[in-house]
């Protein structure tokens, strides 16, 4: 069988599922391609060859309206997780690692939507500086919620700075994006994390709630800016 065959070194929160829709194969032929891989124990840093399917070309056949659901769909799915996450610190019923490794599978979900328009090169790139800004925000929001105030500064510093290498990014891919929209947001983000964990430690829940609302309404918007990118690079131009 020809085909392009692609290295992927394993990322926290891959698992051939994931890998399959990525790359636009299937679970079987990926298994075909690694002998001896332990499907349900990949490690992190490990490399599998996978046969890259075809890209999804007829661009135009993909309905808008299914691109917007796409997007509104991961960026819910991601800050849901998160605010499930920030609401387990200190829980004595929930595991805050459960809602993490729900959380780290988004960037993955997030690189199959780019992956129909995109090369696996980028989709890769994308899916590994995503999901490294995701841990970090989830740390940074555990120490705030601990009171390691002598990591704040520095732990936030570093979250802006991954917000704006996003940001650069996906605008070097796709000129219809404007990076502050995307760099801001995040930062915005990791503001609200530090205000939701700040609240989850002091115990109140309404001012909580209350950011978490409006992450959900900033998140909509966000959602919609990476769909109308999309539209305007592939269904506009021209």
């Amino acid at each position: 069988m020809k085909c392009q065959m692609t290295v992927h070194e394993i990322q926290r929160g891959d698992t051939l599922y994931t890998l399959a829709k990525q790359y636009r194969t299937t679970v079987p032929l990926i298994l075909l391609a690694n002998p001896g891989v332990n499907p349900y124990n990949l490690q992190v840093g490990d490399k599998l060859n996978i046969c890259e399917g075809k890209r999804f070309e007829d661009k135009k056949a993909m309905d808008e309206l299914q691109i917007v659901s796409d997007f509104n769909r991961v960026v819910y799915q991601y800050l849901g997780f998160l605010q499930l996450y920030l609401a387990s610190l200190g829980s004595e019923d929930t595991r805050p690692e459960q809602s993490l490794e729900h959380l780290l599978e988004i960037p993955g979900e997030l690189a199959t939507i780019y992956s129909a328009f995109y090369p696996v090169s980028m989709t890769s790139r994308l899916s590994q500086l995503l999901s490294a800004y995701t841990e970090d925000l989830a740390n940074y929001g555990r120490a705030v919620y601990t009171g390691e105030r002598q990591n704040i500064g520095a732990l936030r510093e570093a979250l802006d700075q991954q917000a704006q290498a996003l940001g650069d990014f996906m605008t070097a891919q796709n000129d219809k994006y404007i990076s502050p929209q995307i760099s801001d947001f995040l930062k915005s983000l990791n503001g609200a994390v530090e205000e939701a964990a700040t609240q989850r430690r002091e115990g109140d829940i309404g001012k909580e709630l209350t950011v978490y609302h409006q992450m959900g309404d900033e998140g909509t918007l966000f959602a919609r800016v990476l769909a109308d990118g999309i539209i305007e690079q592939f269904y506009k131009e021209g």
